[in-house]
């Protein structure tokens, strides 16, 4: 129903852009008339013109005698920028022979020529949606046009997210060895969206493979639109839940790029344009961040030039002798580095139980928002790294973070009153806004040194300070976390290990999976 209704909406928007050009015109003859007015054509080439600030065909073209010629005004109008005239696609939808299946290779090349156009592409394709051209070239376009998505942070039906990803790719077209390819998935990538799909990347894989057979590429080249459509969702997902540094994650990238170059930098390039054409909350400067942590890693393992993986830095190298004997006796010593909008957090601290909670927790009163935390100890000292956001614009005040923690480490919960009175202001809203059942699992595989939890929950003020106090009564030492919140729901990965440094039991994985969903789906605490 709310497709029909979408593209009812399409439909007299794009008439109403229409009635206004050709008022527009209508005015302008008025105004320059002097006696009999002759149409104004400009030449555009393939007997195509301009007339009056839109794509019309020539008086001697015939679009029943050439299959192709609905491809060459469609590319020729989104590169300029123009609208192809109502009369014109009229004509063409209705009068052009379907092009013969497979494609030929001037037929394929036209299309990618549409598709690498830029934002011209947009009206265009519009144009030869609402004219049905397009369900002549993709049937399976039909299932996804003016498909609403199910997640709130996109500002675009399905079709139109398509589109705009393939705009968005263009950007990346210098960077990969076959840009058609990367155009191509672009266009296809959520091809799978469709009524039914529960995961849409796997039922749009063959989905996808259909529409590249069809357009004529060869099987190799189709197994590649199909594999980005397949994993188009992989890089960000390890990028923003996994450790990038740990082998597992990099051996998952390598699974999805089949160990090739040339897809990694393929996928990259999707991975980038699909998040851009989302919206601003799907990508920010610290996503970026992280996709190309993780892509260094990637790109190395496949044998990038960059040579050696260099060796970890050591506390004492990064710090002067009196502030690692100072850290050591509990003094704890605080770096703020900004980058790109966000800030980096050094923490260098006398490790303990609890050290990421109280973290979590202090970074919360002061008004941050946690994307992601990194979490290392070397000869008892933690080295744990943190990276938030500062909705207030503030940066992040190092002296007054290591005096909380300093507070803290000691037993006096007093730095976080203002945590405790952000819950209150929670508490009232309880009951007037449905809560989301947590999910908490272990991620199976997905680390050799650590044990993996994903957990899903409904976003509130210091729920990453309960989760990182859970992990403390458990006696369970973080190792890395990877925070992600949307439309008010989190899903946060967390790197454990027993504080000795061993893996988790299943007893001991079901006794913390239990102490996590009791903690997340308590009602927020007041803090007495």
């Amino acid at each position: 129903m709310l497709s029909v209704v979408g593209t009812a909406a399409r439909t007299v928007s794009y008439a109403m852009d229409g009635t206004v050009r050709r008022a527009a015109q209508s005015q302008r003859a008025r105004t320059l008339r002097v006696g009999p007015r002759r149409p104004v054509l400009k030449t555009l080439g393939f007997g195509l013109f301009e007339h009056d600030g839109e794509v019309v065909l020539g008086a001697h073209l015939d679009p029943s005698r050439d299959p192709l010629l609905v491809l060459r005004a469609a590319v020729v109008a989104a590169r300029r920028g123009l609208p192809l005239a109502p009369a014109t696609l009229t004509n063409l939808a209705e009068r052009s022979p379907v092009i013969a299946v497979p494609w030929s290779p001037v037929a394929r090349s036209l299309f990618i020529d549409l598709l690498a156009a830029g934002p011209g592409l947009i009206a265009v394709w519009e144009g030869l949606d609402l004219a049905g051209i397009i369900d002549a070239w993709l049937p399976e376009w039909a299932e996804v046009r003016s498909r609403p998505q199910r997640n709130p942070v996109h500002r675009h039906t399905v079709d139109r997210h398509l589109i705009e990803t393939v705009v968005m790719a263009t950007a990346f077209i210098p960077d990969v060895e076959r840009p058609d390819l990367l155009l191509l998935g672009a266009l296809v990538h959520d091809i799978g969206k469709i009524a039914g799909a529960h995961d849409h990347s796997m039922v749009g894989a063959p989905r996808a493979a259909a529409v590249a057979r069809r357009i004529g590429l060869d099987e190799s080249e189709i197994e590649v639109v199909e594999r980005l459509t397949r994993e188009h969702l992989t890089l960000i997902d390890l990028a923003t839940r996994r450790d990038p540094e740990d082998p597992q994650t990099i051996a998952a990238v390598n699974d999805a790029v089949a160990g090739r170059r040339d897809l990694l930098e393929l996928l990259r390039a999707l991975t980038e344009a699909d998040a851009c054409a989302v919206g601003d909350a799907a990508w920010t400067d610290w996503r970026a961040h992280l996709l190309d942590q993780l892509l260094v890693g990637a790109r190395r393992a496949l044998g990038d030039a960059a040579g050696p993986v260099a060796p970890a830095e050591q506390v004492r190298d990064l710090l002067p002798p009196d502030v690692v004997a100072g850290v050591a006796m509990g003094e704890p010593h605080v770096v703020v580095h900004p980058i790109g909008g966000a800030y980096r957090i050094d923490v260098f601290d006398r490790d303990r139980l609890g050290l990421f909670g109280d973290t979590a927790g202090l970074l919360a009163a002061f008004g941050f928002i946690v994307r992601t935390a990194r979490v290392r100890t070397q000869e008892g000292i933690a080295a744990n790294q943190w990276q938030v956001d500062s909705p207030g614009g503030d940066a992040p005040d190092a002296a007054a973070i290591g005096r909380g923690l300093a507070s803290l480490s000691e037993g006096d919960r007093q730095p976080l009153r203002a945590l405790d009175r952000r819950r209150i202001a929670s508490a009232d809203l309880v009951g007037v806004r449905p809560r989301a059942q947590t999910r908490a699992m272990v991620v199976p595989h997905a680390s050799q040194d650590s044990t993996v939890i994903e957990i899903r929950a409904q976003d509130r003020p210091a729920l990453l300070h309960e989760i990182g106090m859970t992990f403390a009564r458990a006696g369970l030492s973080v190792h890395s976390a990877y925070i992600a919140t949307y439309a008010g729901q989190t899903l946060d990965t967390f790197y454990v290990s027993e504080f000795g440094g061993r893996t988790l039991s299943p007893a001991r994985v079901a006794q913390t999976i239990s102490m996590l969903m009791d903690a997340c789906d308590s009602a927020p605490s007041t803090g007495r």
